[in-house]
């Protein structure tokens, strides 16, 4: 049997939905939802220019909804669901980033077609260095480069929530994205 040149990037492959799929499912929940919640992650960045696709919607708010069938508990707080055939994570933080995700969702912007608001992007870059993902890595650095966000408010909210010591590597960051752009 002949090896595949490409590599697994995960454990299991994640099926990536055309971005009208994850509208239709946002006006769903849309309708349903009845308490303060926000879109973030990879459908809230399309919303920004991003082009990356995502497989499923993130979702924070104030507490696990009602009325939805609800799946697995997500580890850090909160639990998943679909919705019309889309995975949502329903992200309800019980960690010490709860202060983070309540800012964030007090601070939801409104864009024009979306049913949700959406977190801004200060917020869901800070959300993503919180995270440590390595898979995080190419959005952050799409929106520092995109200048989509404001990198001293973004710098307040990292020293805020994540610390000083966040703060300054989010700083040393910057200047090397900066660096390799200018190469």
């Amino acid at each position: 049997m002949r090896k595949s040149r490409f590599r697994r990037l995960s454990g299991s492959a994640k099926k990536l939905l055309a971005p009208e799929q994850l509208r239709v499912a946002v006006e769903a929940l849309a309708e349903r939802l009845d308490q303060p919640a926000a879109l973030v992650g990879g459908y809230a960045l399309q919303q920004f220019g991003s082009p990356r696709l995502t497989g499923d919607l993130d979702i924070i708010t104030t507490e696990v909804p009602t009325g939805f069938v609800l799946g697995d508990q997500l580890s850090f707080g909160g639990a998943q669901s679909h919705q019309r055939g889309v995975p949502v994570d329903f992200i309800v933080r019980s960690d010490h980033y709860v202060g983070l995700y309540e800012e964030a969702l007090d601070h939801r912007v409104n864009i024009s077609d979306i049913a949700l608001p959406v977190v801004p992007p200060e917020y869901i870059l800070a959300m993503k260095l919180a995270a440590g993902r390595s898979s995080d890595d190419a959005d952050i650095e799409w929106m520092l480069t995109s200048d989509v966000v404001e990198v001293d408010q973004t710098e307040q909210i990292i020293r805020q929530h994540l610390g000083h010591y966040a703060a300054d590597e989010f700083f040393m960051l910057v200047e090397e994205i900066e660096w390799l752009a200018s190469r």
